[in-house]
């Protein structure tokens, strides 16, 4: 089953763009629907101040440590020759 097709941006533009195939799209819904269900019973100890308590401060500690909201540590180093 393919999940993704891969083409070139632009001409010129020496990039690719990867694009999901509906099987593909339907794969990331499930993955998301896993991760939600993954994510709520990891929290159930916390009641919503907690939980909202621990956002709060591992927002706080990526920001202080350079990290990009919603990107993997690993692309931010892509290309630098870090590991």
């Amino acid at each position: 089953m393919a999940c993704s097709s891969a083409g070139p941006t632009r001409p010129t533009a020496g990039t690719h763009a990867l694009h999901l195939t509906p099987a593909g799209e339907q794969l990331l819904r499930e993955i998301g629907q896993v991760a939600r269900e993954h994510a709520h019973s990891f929290l159930a100890p916390l009641d919503a101040e907690d939980q909202q308590t621990l956002a709060t401060l591992l927002s706080r500690l990526a920001a202080g440590h350079g990290l990009t909201a919603g990107v993997h540590p690993g692309y931010s180093a892509m290309g630098r020759g870090k590991p």
